[in-house]
Protein backbone atom coordinates (compact mmCIF):
# COMPACT_ATOMS: atom_id res chain seq x y z
CA UNK A 1 0.00 0.00 0.00
CA UNK A 2 2.92 2.34 0.69
CA UNK A 3 3.92 2.15 -2.98
CA UNK A 4 0.65 3.76 -4.09
CA UNK A 5 1.41 7.40 -4.74
CA UNK A 6 0.20 10.40 -6.72
CA UNK A 7 -3.27 10.86 -8.20
CA UNK A 8 -4.92 7.96 -6.37
CA UNK A 9 -3.86 9.43 -3.02
CA UNK A 10 -5.34 12.77 -4.11
CA UNK A 11 -8.63 11.12 -5.01
CA UNK A 12 -8.77 9.39 -1.62
CA UNK A 13 -7.99 12.61 0.23
CA UNK A 14 -10.59 14.57 -1.71
CA UNK A 15 -13.16 11.98 -0.60
CA UNK A 16 -12.03 12.41 3.02
CA UNK A 17 -11.98 16.21 3.07
CA UNK A 18 -13.59 17.64 6.24
CA UNK A 19 -14.70 20.70 4.26
CA UNK A 20 -17.85 19.61 2.40
CA UNK A 21 -17.21 22.10 -0.42
CA UNK A 22 -13.86 20.41 -1.17
CA UNK A 23 -15.27 16.86 -1.42
CA UNK A 24 -16.79 15.35 -4.56
CA UNK A 25 -20.27 16.83 -4.90
CA UNK A 26 -21.69 13.67 -6.49
CA UNK A 27 -20.87 10.02 -6.98
CA UNK A 28 -20.63 10.76 -10.72
CA UNK A 29 -17.79 13.22 -10.11
CA UNK A 30 -15.87 10.57 -8.16
CA UNK A 31 -16.35 7.97 -10.91
CA UNK A 32 -15.32 10.51 -13.60
CA UNK A 33 -12.09 11.25 -11.73
CA UNK A 34 -11.38 7.55 -11.37
CA UNK A 35 -11.96 7.10 -15.10
CA UNK A 36 -9.50 9.91 -15.82
CA UNK A 37 -6.97 8.25 -13.55
CA UNK A 38 -7.45 4.90 -15.30
CA UNK A 39 -6.78 6.57 -18.68
CA UNK A 40 -3.73 8.51 -17.43
CA UNK A 41 -5.49 11.86 -17.70
CA UNK A 42 -5.12 14.73 -15.18
CA UNK A 43 -7.51 14.33 -12.26
CA UNK A 44 -9.59 17.10 -10.69
CA UNK A 45 -8.46 16.09 -7.20
CA UNK A 46 -4.89 17.29 -7.61
CA UNK A 47 -4.62 21.07 -7.07
CA UNK A 48 -0.92 22.03 -6.72
CA UNK A 49 -1.67 24.51 -3.93
CA UNK A 50 -2.50 21.87 -1.32
CA UNK A 51 0.50 19.53 -1.62
CA UNK A 52 1.85 20.26 1.80
CA UNK A 53 -1.55 19.99 3.55
CA UNK A 54 -2.31 16.73 1.79
CA UNK A 55 0.98 15.17 2.88
CA UNK A 56 0.36 16.23 6.46
CA UNK A 57 -3.15 14.73 6.31
CA UNK A 58 -1.84 11.45 4.93
CA UNK A 59 0.73 11.19 7.73
CA UNK A 60 -1.92 11.86 10.38
CA UNK A 61 -4.46 9.42 8.92
CA UNK A 62 -2.41 6.63 7.38
CA UNK A 63 -4.83 3.91 8.40
CA UNK A 64 -7.89 5.74 7.17
CA UNK A 65 -6.26 6.79 3.87
CA UNK A 66 -5.08 3.22 3.33
CA UNK A 67 -8.60 1.89 3.87
CA UNK A 68 -10.07 4.43 1.49
CA UNK A 69 -7.38 3.60 -1.06
CA UNK A 70 -8.41 -0.06 -0.95
CA UNK A 71 -11.97 0.97 -1.72
CA UNK A 72 -10.81 3.12 -4.59
CA UNK A 73 -8.65 0.34 -6.02
CA UNK A 74 -11.77 -1.81 -6.24
CA UNK A 75 -13.65 1.01 -7.95
CA UNK A 76 -10.80 1.48 -10.42
CA UNK A 77 -10.83 -2.23 -11.09
CA UNK A 78 -14.47 -1.87 -12.09
CA UNK A 79 -13.79 1.11 -14.34
CA UNK A 80 -10.79 -0.52 -16.04
CA UNK A 81 -12.50 -3.87 -16.42
CA UNK A 82 -15.40 -2.24 -18.22
CA UNK A 83 -12.95 -1.16 -20.92
CA UNK A 84 -10.77 -4.29 -20.98
CA UNK A 85 -13.44 -6.98 -20.97
CA UNK A 86 -16.09 -5.36 -23.11
CA UNK A 87 -16.62 -8.30 -25.52
CA UNK A 88 -17.47 -11.99 -25.19
CA UNK A 89 -19.99 -13.71 -22.98
CA UNK A 90 -17.52 -14.91 -20.37
CA UNK A 91 -15.96 -11.50 -20.24
CA UNK A 92 -19.37 -9.89 -19.91
CA UNK A 93 -19.79 -11.95 -16.77
CA UNK A 94 -16.48 -10.56 -15.58
CA UNK A 95 -17.74 -7.06 -16.31
CA UNK A 96 -20.90 -7.77 -14.33
CA UNK A 97 -18.86 -9.01 -11.38
CA UNK A 98 -16.55 -6.04 -11.50
CA UNK A 99 -19.55 -3.73 -11.73
CA UNK A 100 -21.00 -5.41 -8.64
CA UNK A 101 -17.68 -4.87 -6.85
CA UNK A 102 -17.73 -1.23 -7.94
CA UNK A 103 -21.29 -0.76 -6.66
CA UNK A 104 -20.35 -2.34 -3.36
CA UNK A 105 -17.28 -0.13 -2.99
CA UNK A 106 -19.20 3.06 -3.81
CA UNK A 107 -22.02 1.95 -1.54
CA UNK A 108 -19.70 1.29 1.41
CA UNK A 109 -17.86 4.54 0.86
CA UNK A 110 -21.02 6.66 0.72
CA UNK A 111 -22.57 4.93 3.71
CA UNK A 112 -19.41 5.44 5.76
CA UNK A 113 -19.44 9.17 4.99
CA UNK A 114 -23.18 9.53 5.66
CA UNK A 115 -23.20 7.46 8.84
CA UNK A 116 -20.58 9.79 10.33
CA UNK A 117 -23.41 12.34 10.55
CA UNK A 118 -25.39 9.99 12.85
CA UNK A 119 -25.51 11.50 16.38
CA UNK A 120 -24.61 8.10 17.80
CA UNK A 121 -21.24 8.47 16.05
CA UNK A 122 -20.89 12.24 15.91
CA UNK A 123 -20.25 12.47 19.68
CA UNK A 124 -21.66 15.88 20.44
CA UNK A 125 -21.00 17.80 17.24
CA UNK A 126 -23.59 20.46 16.44
CA UNK A 127 -26.84 18.68 15.56
CA UNK A 128 -27.99 21.50 13.27
CA UNK A 129 -24.84 21.16 11.20
CA UNK A 130 -25.28 17.39 11.03
CA UNK A 131 -28.84 17.82 9.80
CA UNK A 132 -27.70 20.34 7.17
CA UNK A 133 -25.09 17.89 5.88
CA UNK A 134 -27.71 15.20 5.61
CA UNK A 135 -30.17 17.48 3.82
CA UNK A 136 -27.50 18.26 1.22
CA UNK A 137 -26.93 14.54 0.68
CA UNK A 138 -30.67 13.98 0.27
CA UNK A 139 -30.86 16.48 -2.60
CA UNK A 140 -28.46 14.36 -4.62
CA UNK A 141 -29.73 10.83 -3.92
CA UNK A 142 -32.66 10.77 -6.31
CA UNK A 143 -30.69 12.16 -9.23
CA UNK A 144 -27.18 10.79 -8.72
CA UNK A 145 -28.20 7.26 -7.75
CA UNK A 146 -31.35 6.79 -9.82
CA UNK A 147 -29.56 4.46 -12.25
CA UNK A 148 -28.10 2.31 -9.46
CA UNK A 149 -31.08 1.22 -7.34
CA UNK A 150 -29.10 -1.18 -5.11
CA UNK A 151 -26.76 1.58 -4.01
CA UNK A 152 -29.73 3.94 -3.68
CA UNK A 153 -31.55 1.47 -1.40
CA UNK A 154 -28.53 1.14 0.87
CA UNK A 155 -27.76 4.86 0.98
CA UNK A 156 -31.41 5.71 1.70
CA UNK A 157 -31.34 3.18 4.54
CA UNK A 158 -28.35 4.99 6.05
CA UNK A 159 -29.96 8.40 5.58
CA UNK A 160 -33.23 7.18 7.09
CA UNK A 161 -31.46 5.70 10.12
CA UNK A 162 -29.54 8.92 10.67
CA UNK A 163 -32.67 11.07 10.43
CA UNK A 164 -34.37 8.69 12.88
CA UNK A 165 -31.51 9.02 15.37
CA UNK A 166 -31.73 12.80 14.98
CA UNK A 167 -35.41 12.54 16.01
CA UNK A 168 -36.65 13.71 12.59
CA UNK A 169 -39.15 10.91 12.08
CA UNK A 170 -41.08 12.24 9.07
CA UNK A 171 -37.86 12.72 7.10
CA UNK A 172 -36.66 9.29 8.16
CA UNK A 173 -39.90 7.71 6.93
CA UNK A 174 -39.43 8.99 3.37
CA UNK A 175 -36.09 7.22 2.99
CA UNK A 176 -36.80 4.04 4.93
CA UNK A 177 -40.04 3.47 3.02
CA UNK A 178 -38.25 3.98 -0.31
CA UNK A 179 -35.38 1.71 0.75
CA UNK A 180 -37.79 -1.10 1.60
CA UNK A 181 -39.68 -0.57 -1.65
CA UNK A 182 -36.44 -0.89 -3.63
CA UNK A 183 -35.19 -3.94 -1.69
CA UNK A 184 -38.52 -5.70 -2.28
CA UNK A 185 -38.22 -5.06 -6.02
CA UNK A 186 -34.88 -6.88 -6.44
CA UNK A 187 -35.24 -10.43 -7.76
CA UNK A 188 -31.90 -11.51 -6.34
CA UNK A 189 -31.52 -9.17 -3.45
CA UNK A 190 -29.70 -9.73 -0.19
CA UNK A 191 -31.74 -11.17 2.66
CA UNK A 192 -29.53 -9.23 5.06
CA UNK A 193 -30.34 -5.93 3.36
CA UNK A 194 -34.05 -6.69 3.05
CA UNK A 195 -34.24 -7.70 6.72
CA UNK A 196 -32.44 -4.51 7.73
CA UNK A 197 -34.95 -2.41 5.80
CA UNK A 198 -37.86 -4.16 7.52
CA UNK A 199 -36.13 -3.76 10.89
CA UNK A 200 -35.42 -0.04 10.57
CA UNK A 201 -38.88 0.87 9.30
CA UNK A 202 -40.44 -1.21 12.09
CA UNK A 203 -38.25 0.63 14.59
CA UNK A 204 -39.42 3.96 13.20
CA UNK A 205 -43.09 2.96 13.38
CA UNK A 206 -42.62 2.21 17.07
CA UNK A 207 -41.25 5.72 17.63
CA UNK A 208 -44.19 7.12 15.67
CA UNK A 209 -46.71 5.16 17.75
CA UNK A 210 -47.85 3.07 14.76
CA UNK A 211 -47.59 -0.15 16.69
CA UNK A 212 -49.55 -2.56 14.49
CA UNK A 213 -47.48 -1.80 11.40
CA UNK A 214 -44.30 -1.71 13.44
CA UNK A 215 -44.96 -5.18 14.84
CA UNK A 216 -45.68 -6.58 11.36
CA UNK A 217 -42.44 -5.15 9.96
CA UNK A 218 -40.30 -6.33 12.87
CA UNK A 219 -41.74 -9.84 12.78
CA UNK A 220 -40.90 -9.96 9.06
CA UNK A 221 -37.32 -8.86 9.83
CA UNK A 222 -37.07 -11.63 12.44
CA UNK A 223 -38.41 -14.19 9.96
CA UNK A 224 -35.82 -13.19 7.35
CA UNK A 225 -32.98 -13.16 9.85
CA UNK A 226 -33.88 -16.63 11.09
CA UNK A 227 -33.81 -17.88 7.49
CA UNK A 228 -30.51 -16.24 6.51
CA UNK A 229 -27.60 -18.60 6.99
CA UNK A 230 -25.15 -15.69 6.69
CA UNK A 231 -26.54 -13.99 9.79
CA UNK A 232 -24.46 -14.52 12.93
CA UNK A 233 -27.32 -13.97 15.34
CA UNK A 234 -26.48 -10.43 16.43
CA UNK A 235 -28.94 -8.88 13.98
CA UNK A 236 -31.64 -11.34 14.99
CA UNK A 237 -31.08 -10.35 18.61
CA UNK A 238 -31.42 -6.68 17.69
CA UNK A 239 -34.79 -7.31 16.00
CA UNK A 240 -36.01 -9.37 18.97
CA UNK A 241 -35.00 -6.53 21.29
CA UNK A 242 -36.80 -3.95 19.18
CA UNK A 243 -39.96 -6.05 19.02
CA UNK A 244 -39.82 -6.49 22.80
CA UNK A 245 -39.58 -2.72 23.21
CA UNK A 246 -42.57 -2.17 20.93
CA UNK A 247 -44.63 -4.79 22.79
CA UNK A 248 -43.79 -3.09 26.10
CA UNK A 249 -45.06 0.17 24.62
CA UNK A 250 -48.25 -1.65 23.65
CA UNK A 251 -48.67 -2.92 27.22
CA UNK A 252 -48.23 -6.59 26.18
CA UNK A 253 -45.79 -7.46 28.92
CA UNK A 254 -45.67 -11.24 28.62
CA UNK A 255 -45.30 -11.16 24.83
CA UNK A 256 -42.42 -8.74 25.31
CA UNK A 257 -40.84 -10.99 27.94
CA UNK A 258 -40.89 -13.91 25.51
CA UNK A 259 -38.86 -11.91 22.98
CA UNK A 260 -36.43 -10.78 25.69
CA UNK A 261 -35.84 -14.32 26.91
CA UNK A 262 -35.00 -15.52 23.39
CA UNK A 263 -32.71 -12.56 22.78
CA UNK A 264 -30.93 -13.04 26.08
CA UNK A 265 -30.34 -16.72 25.41
CA UNK A 266 -29.05 -15.91 21.92
CA UNK A 267 -26.64 -13.24 23.17
CA UNK A 268 -25.36 -15.46 25.96
CA UNK A 269 -24.63 -18.19 23.42
CA UNK A 270 -22.74 -15.70 21.23
CA UNK A 271 -20.87 -13.72 23.87
CA UNK A 272 -21.18 -15.54 27.20
CA UNK A 273 -22.91 -14.52 30.42
CA UNK A 274 -22.03 -11.09 31.75
CA UNK A 275 -20.83 -9.78 28.36
CA UNK A 276 -21.39 -6.09 27.59
CA UNK A 277 -23.37 -7.08 24.49
CA UNK A 278 -26.17 -8.20 26.83
CA UNK A 279 -26.76 -4.67 28.15
CA UNK A 280 -29.55 -3.78 25.64
CA UNK A 281 -31.65 -6.84 26.48
CA UNK A 282 -31.00 -6.46 30.22
CA UNK A 283 -32.15 -2.84 29.92
CA UNK A 284 -35.37 -4.09 28.37
CA UNK A 285 -35.78 -6.68 31.09
CA UNK A 286 -35.41 -3.94 33.71
CA UNK A 287 -38.08 -1.93 31.88
CA UNK A 288 -40.31 -5.03 31.94
CA UNK A 289 -39.98 -5.24 35.72
CA UNK A 290 -40.74 -1.53 36.00
CA UNK A 291 -43.86 -1.85 33.84
CA UNK A 292 -44.91 -4.80 35.95
CA UNK A 293 -44.64 -2.66 39.07
CA UNK A 294 -41.60 -4.51 40.42
CA UNK A 295 -39.54 -1.38 40.91
CA UNK A 296 -36.91 -2.87 43.22
CA UNK A 297 -35.99 -5.52 40.62
CA UNK A 298 -35.96 -2.85 37.93
CA UNK A 299 -33.68 -0.61 39.97
CA UNK A 300 -31.16 -3.39 40.61
CA UNK A 301 -30.98 -4.38 36.94
CA UNK A 302 -30.72 -0.79 35.68
CA UNK A 303 -27.82 -0.23 38.09
CA UNK A 304 -26.07 -3.33 36.72
CA UNK A 305 -26.50 -2.04 33.17
CA UNK A 306 -25.18 1.39 34.10
CA UNK A 307 -22.15 -0.15 35.76
CA UNK A 308 -21.36 -1.96 32.49
CA UNK A 309 -21.73 1.33 30.57
CA UNK A 310 -19.56 3.42 32.92
CA UNK A 311 -16.89 4.01 30.27
CA UNK A 312 -19.39 4.89 27.50
CA UNK A 313 -20.30 8.50 28.27
CA UNK A 314 -20.32 9.42 24.57
CA UNK A 315 -22.92 6.73 23.89
CA UNK A 316 -26.57 7.78 23.83
CA UNK A 317 -27.62 4.37 25.13
CA UNK A 318 -25.82 5.10 28.41
CA UNK A 319 -28.10 8.06 28.99
CA UNK A 320 -31.14 5.95 28.14
CA UNK A 321 -30.18 3.76 31.09
CA UNK A 322 -29.62 6.81 33.33
CA UNK A 323 -33.04 8.17 32.38
CA UNK A 324 -34.76 4.82 32.94
CA UNK A 325 -33.11 4.45 36.35
CA UNK A 326 -34.30 7.95 37.26
CA UNK A 327 -37.86 7.03 36.30
CA UNK A 328 -37.68 3.93 38.50
CA UNK A 329 -36.26 5.88 41.45
CA UNK A 330 -39.13 8.35 41.12
CA UNK A 331 -41.66 5.52 41.41
CA UNK A 332 -39.81 4.30 44.51
CA UNK A 333 -40.13 7.74 46.09
CA UNK A 334 -36.38 8.43 45.95
CA UNK A 335 -36.95 11.88 44.56
CA UNK A 336 -33.57 13.51 45.18
CA UNK A 337 -31.69 10.64 43.57
CA UNK A 338 -34.19 10.54 40.70
CA UNK A 339 -33.64 14.24 40.07
CA UNK A 340 -29.87 13.77 39.99
CA UNK A 341 -30.25 11.06 37.34
CA UNK A 342 -32.67 13.14 35.25
CA UNK A 343 -30.28 16.11 35.33
CA UNK A 344 -27.42 13.87 34.28
CA UNK A 345 -29.52 12.44 31.42
CA UNK A 346 -30.51 15.96 30.38
CA UNK A 347 -26.86 17.02 30.14
CA UNK A 348 -25.98 13.94 28.08
CA UNK A 349 -28.87 14.27 25.64
CA UNK A 350 -28.32 18.01 25.21
CA UNK A 351 -24.66 17.39 24.41
CA UNK A 352 -25.24 14.47 22.06
CA UNK A 353 -28.53 15.14 20.27
CA UNK A 354 -29.65 18.68 21.11
CA UNK A 355 -32.65 20.20 22.84
CA UNK A 356 -35.25 19.49 20.14
CA UNK A 357 -34.73 15.71 20.15
CA UNK A 358 -37.67 13.64 21.50
CA UNK A 359 -35.37 11.86 23.98
CA UNK A 360 -34.24 15.19 25.47
CA UNK A 361 -37.85 16.34 25.73
CA UNK A 362 -38.79 13.07 27.46
CA UNK A 363 -36.23 13.86 30.18
CA UNK A 364 -37.64 17.37 30.64
CA UNK A 365 -41.13 15.85 30.79
CA UNK A 366 -39.94 13.49 33.53
CA UNK A 367 -38.32 16.33 35.45
CA UNK A 368 -41.56 18.31 35.34
CA UNK A 369 -43.52 15.28 36.59
CA UNK A 370 -41.00 14.87 39.41
CA UNK A 371 -41.45 18.53 40.38
CA UNK A 372 -45.18 17.83 40.78
CA UNK A 373 -44.36 14.96 43.16
CA UNK A 374 -42.04 17.29 45.09
CA UNK A 375 -44.76 19.93 45.42
CA UNK A 376 -43.09 22.41 43.02
CA UNK A 377 -46.40 22.86 41.21
CA UNK A 378 -46.03 26.23 39.50
CA UNK A 379 -42.58 25.34 38.21
CA UNK A 380 -43.86 21.97 37.05
CA UNK A 381 -46.83 23.43 35.18
CA UNK A 382 -44.69 25.97 33.34
CA UNK A 383 -42.22 23.30 32.25
CA UNK A 384 -44.99 20.88 31.22
CA UNK A 385 -46.62 23.47 28.98
CA UNK A 386 -43.30 24.25 27.35
CA UNK A 387 -42.54 20.58 26.69
CA UNK A 388 -46.02 19.86 25.35
CA UNK A 389 -45.82 22.75 22.87
CA UNK A 390 -42.40 21.61 21.64
CA UNK A 391 -43.49 17.99 21.27
CA UNK A 392 -46.56 18.97 19.28
CA UNK A 393 -44.49 21.18 17.03
CA UNK A 394 -41.82 18.56 16.36
CA UNK A 395 -43.78 15.27 16.45
CA UNK A 396 -47.38 16.23 15.70
CA UNK A 397 -50.46 15.72 17.87
CA UNK A 398 -50.62 11.93 17.67
CA UNK A 399 -47.26 10.78 18.99
CA UNK A 400 -47.22 8.74 22.24
CA UNK A 401 -44.84 11.24 23.86
CA UNK A 402 -47.51 13.91 23.44
CA UNK A 403 -49.97 11.74 25.38
CA UNK A 404 -47.54 11.32 28.27
CA UNK A 405 -47.08 15.08 28.42
CA UNK A 406 -50.86 15.65 28.40
CA UNK A 407 -51.29 13.29 31.33
CA UNK A 408 -48.56 15.02 33.29
CA UNK A 409 -50.00 18.48 32.60
CA UNK A 410 -53.46 17.31 33.69
CA UNK A 411 -51.98 15.90 36.89
CA UNK A 412 -50.21 19.12 37.89
CA UNK A 413 -53.35 21.16 37.11
CA UNK A 414 -55.39 18.77 39.26
CA UNK A 415 -52.88 19.12 42.11
CA UNK A 416 -53.40 22.91 41.98
CA UNK A 417 -57.19 22.43 42.14
CA UNK A 418 -57.62 23.82 38.62
CA UNK A 419 -60.45 21.34 38.11
CA UNK A 420 -61.98 22.46 34.84
CA UNK A 421 -58.62 22.84 33.13
CA UNK A 422 -57.45 19.44 34.32
CA UNK A 423 -60.70 17.78 33.20
CA UNK A 424 -60.33 19.27 29.71
CA UNK A 425 -56.73 18.05 29.44
CA UNK A 426 -57.58 14.55 30.70
CA UNK A 427 -60.48 14.27 28.24
CA UNK A 428 -58.07 15.08 25.42
CA UNK A 429 -55.66 12.47 26.79
CA UNK A 430 -58.43 9.84 26.89
CA UNK A 431 -59.44 10.53 23.28
CA UNK A 432 -55.80 10.40 22.24
CA UNK A 433 -55.16 7.08 24.02
CA UNK A 434 -58.22 5.44 22.47
CA UNK A 435 -57.16 6.54 19.00
CA UNK A 436 -53.50 5.52 19.29
CA UNK A 437 -53.57 2.55 21.69
CA UNK A 438 -57.07 1.11 21.38
CA UNK A 439 -59.63 0.38 24.07
CA UNK A 440 -57.66 -2.00 26.33
CA UNK A 441 -54.26 -0.43 26.98
CA UNK A 442 -52.79 0.58 30.37
CA UNK A 443 -52.05 4.05 29.00
CA UNK A 444 -55.78 4.53 28.36
CA UNK A 445 -56.56 3.22 31.85
CA UNK A 446 -54.22 5.79 33.40
CA UNK A 447 -55.99 8.64 31.60
CA UNK A 448 -59.45 7.24 32.44
CA UNK A 449 -58.53 7.00 36.11
CA UNK A 450 -57.08 10.50 36.21
CA UNK A 451 -60.19 11.92 34.55
CA UNK A 452 -62.36 10.00 37.00
CA UNK A 453 -60.43 11.44 39.96
CA UNK A 454 -60.77 14.99 38.60
CA UNK A 455 -64.54 14.55 38.16
CA UNK A 456 -64.81 12.99 41.64
CA UNK A 457 -63.46 16.15 43.19
CA UNK A 458 -65.91 18.30 41.23
CA UNK A 459 -68.93 18.11 43.50
CA UNK A 460 -72.26 16.93 42.11
CA UNK A 461 -74.26 13.71 41.59
CA UNK A 462 -73.79 13.67 37.81
CA UNK A 463 -70.03 14.01 38.12
CA UNK A 464 -69.90 11.18 40.66
CA UNK A 465 -71.69 8.81 38.30
CA UNK A 466 -69.34 9.56 35.42
CA UNK A 467 -66.37 9.36 37.77
CA UNK A 468 -67.40 5.88 38.94
CA UNK A 469 -67.83 4.65 35.37
CA UNK A 470 -64.40 5.88 34.35
CA UNK A 471 -62.56 4.54 37.39
CA UNK A 472 -64.19 1.11 37.10
CA UNK A 473 -63.27 0.98 33.40
CA UNK A 474 -59.66 1.82 34.31
CA UNK A 475 -59.65 -0.99 36.90
CA UNK A 476 -61.00 -3.51 34.39
CA UNK A 477 -58.20 -2.62 31.92
CA UNK A 478 -55.53 -2.92 34.60
CA UNK A 479 -56.94 -6.31 35.66
CA UNK A 480 -56.56 -7.70 32.11
CA UNK A 481 -53.24 -6.09 31.12
CA UNK A 482 -51.09 -5.86 34.26
CA UNK A 483 -49.94 -8.39 36.84
CA UNK A 484 -52.02 -8.72 40.03
CA UNK A 485 -51.21 -6.23 42.79
CA UNK A 486 -49.68 -3.73 40.36
CA UNK A 487 -49.31 -0.27 42.00
CA UNK A 488 -51.53 1.25 39.29
CA UNK A 489 -54.36 -1.06 40.36
CA UNK A 490 -53.89 -0.25 44.03
CA UNK A 491 -53.74 3.50 43.40
CA UNK A 492 -56.92 3.34 41.33
CA UNK A 493 -58.69 1.41 44.10
CA UNK A 494 -57.66 4.09 46.58
CA UNK A 495 -59.18 6.69 44.28
CA UNK A 496 -62.39 4.64 44.13
CA UNK A 497 -62.40 4.38 47.93
CA UNK A 498 -62.45 8.17 48.16
CA UNK A 499 -65.39 8.26 45.73
CA UNK A 500 -67.47 5.90 47.90
CA UNK A 501 -66.59 7.71 51.15
CA UNK A 502 -69.04 9.80 53.23
CA UNK A 503 -68.02 13.13 51.75
CA UNK A 504 -68.73 11.94 48.19
CA UNK A 505 -71.12 9.15 47.08
CA UNK A 506 -71.47 7.77 50.64
CA UNK A 507 -71.97 4.13 49.58
CA UNK A 508 -70.92 1.92 52.54
CA UNK A 509 -71.42 -1.40 50.70
CA UNK A 510 -69.21 -0.49 47.76
CA UNK A 511 -66.71 1.11 50.11
CA UNK A 512 -66.42 -2.13 52.08
CA UNK A 513 -65.82 -4.09 48.88
CA UNK A 514 -62.98 -1.76 47.86
CA UNK A 515 -61.47 -1.91 51.34
CA UNK A 516 -61.48 -5.71 51.15
CA UNK A 517 -59.60 -5.68 47.84
CA UNK A 518 -57.03 -3.25 49.14
CA UNK A 519 -56.50 -5.36 52.25
CA UNK A 520 -55.99 -8.42 50.02
CA UNK A 521 -53.32 -6.60 48.01
CA UNK A 522 -51.50 -5.40 51.14
CA UNK A 523 -51.34 -8.85 52.75
CA UNK A 524 -50.93 -10.92 49.58
CA UNK A 525 -52.84 -14.09 48.60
Amino acid sequence: MRRIRGDLDWIAMKCLEKDRSRRYATTAELVDDLDRFAHHQPVAACPPSVIYRARKFARRNRGFVAAATVVLIVIIAGVVSTVTFAVGESRQRAVAQMQADTNKAINNFLNEMLSSVDPKKAKGRDVGILSDILNEAVKKVSTDLSENPRVEASVRRTIGLTFMNLGLYDKAAQHLERSLELENSFRRGSLLDLAESFHLLGNLRDYQGQYDEGERLLRKAIELRRADSESNGTKLGASLNKLAELLLNEGRLEDAKECMDESRQLHEQLYGQGAKELVPVLNLLAAYWGNAGKYEQAEQLFRECLSAQADSLDDIDTFVTIYNLGTTLKELGKYDEAEAHFLRAREGYERLVGTEHPAFLAVINALAALMERQGRLVESESLQREVLATLRRSLGDRNPRVHSSLNNLGTVLFAQEKSQESIAVFREAVDFAREVHGSNHPVLAISLGQLGFALRDTKGTTKYAESETLILKALSIFDTTLPPSHPYTQNTLRGLRRLYAKDAMNDPAKLAEVESKLAHYSTGP
